[in-house]
């Protein structure tokens, strides 16, 4: 009974160290979202009974604040 419970938490300790990393980074073109320089999207703007559209594009530039990465973009 000893030596199952030594490899169950051996075979545990084992599993919970490995984890997939998740490295950011700029997505492509063609994903949801992209923050590639260039790429732009637009969002109906309703406010108050108006409907006005707001443009946002990708410079292309990034800045970090509190040591995360942040994208740079316009909006119009």
């Amino acid at each position: 009974m000893k030596k199952i419970l030594s490899i169950l938490l051996i075979g545990s300790a084992v599993l919970a160290g490995c984890s997939k990393k998740n490295t950011p980074g700029p997505s492509s073109s063609d994903s949801y979202l992209p923050v590639t320089s260039g790429s732009t999207w637009t969002y109906n703007d309703v406010v108050g009974g108006s409907n006005s559209p707001l443009t946002v594009k990708m410079t292309g530039g990034t800045t970090t604040i509190n040591g995360k990465t942040y994208y740079v973009s316009t909006s119009s």
